[in-house]
């Protein structure tokens, strides 16, 4: 490999250098972009903490928490949800007796749209 180094010009040895570098360049800049861009290409995400899904309860209200990521407007059955800086949420929702489905749509910046579904059943004294 050193003798064939050696046959090598000072023009071909640094025409050599140029491209290598800019192919490692070109590959550090596109791994750096992907990187970066890795939470942007996953698109929204929505967590709901409490209550757990199909629950019974006599109380005529329920306390839902939940958390969010890269989301630019929550809706809760299409009424927009206040939501803390670090993306965490809570609400209280009245409790019609029977059977409730709520509907929360998480929706990013590119118009993206998630949904998650939850359903409660209160339950008559």
């Amino acid at each position: 490999m050193l003798r064939a180094i050696n046959t090598l010009s000072r023009a071909q040895i640094r025409k050599l250098l140029i491209k290598s570098t800019a192919i490692f360049c070109i590959t550090v800049f596109v791994g750096y972009g992907l990187f970066v861009s890795r939470n942007l290409i996953k698109g929204p995400e929505l967590y709901i903490a409490s209550p757990e899904n199909g629950i019974s309860t006599t109380s005529p209200y329920i306390h839902v928490t939940g958390n969010i990521l890269r989301v630019k407007e929550l809706t809760l059955n299409n009424r927009p949800i206040t939501v803390s800086l670090d993306g965490n949420f809570s609400e209280t929702i009245i409790l019609f007796p029977g059977y409730n489905v709520f509907v929360f749509n998480a929706t990013d910046k590119f118009n993206r749209t998630i949904n998650r579904q939850l359903e409660v059943v209160r339950l008559n004294k």
